[in-house]
């Protein structure tokens, strides 16, 4: 067996799936709270915007307009933030 700054290939390897599980955690926790939070702002816009059910029921095209109108700046909002935020989460990843 060769030896390596972990002092093995199996201590090695056993870092490795350590540090991978604790990413995928990490991502999994980021992405739960991501999808909660444009859940949140699509019902919180949509109430503002007026988009309900019984405008659906009128008028399917201008609801699905809206909706989407509403659906793209969430999107946006959520992404401007994770990119501002690549700079807090990411170096997570090389401490581990």
């Amino acid at each position: 067996m060769s030896q390596n700054k972990f002092g093995s290939r199996a201590y090695c390897h056993i870092y490795g799936k350590i540090k991978l599980s604790c990413c995928f955690a990490y991502l999994n926790d980021l992405n739960r709270d991501v999808q909660e939070t444009y859940d949140l702002l699509i019902r919180q816009y949509a109430k503002i915007e007026n988009v309900t059910e019984e405008l659906k029921a009128s008028d399917n095209f201008e609801w699905v307009r809206r909706m989407n109108s509403i659906q793209q700046s969430c999107q946006h909002f959520i992404f401007c933030n994770l990119q501002r935020m690549k700079c807090v989460f990411l170096p997570i990843f090389y401490l581990l």
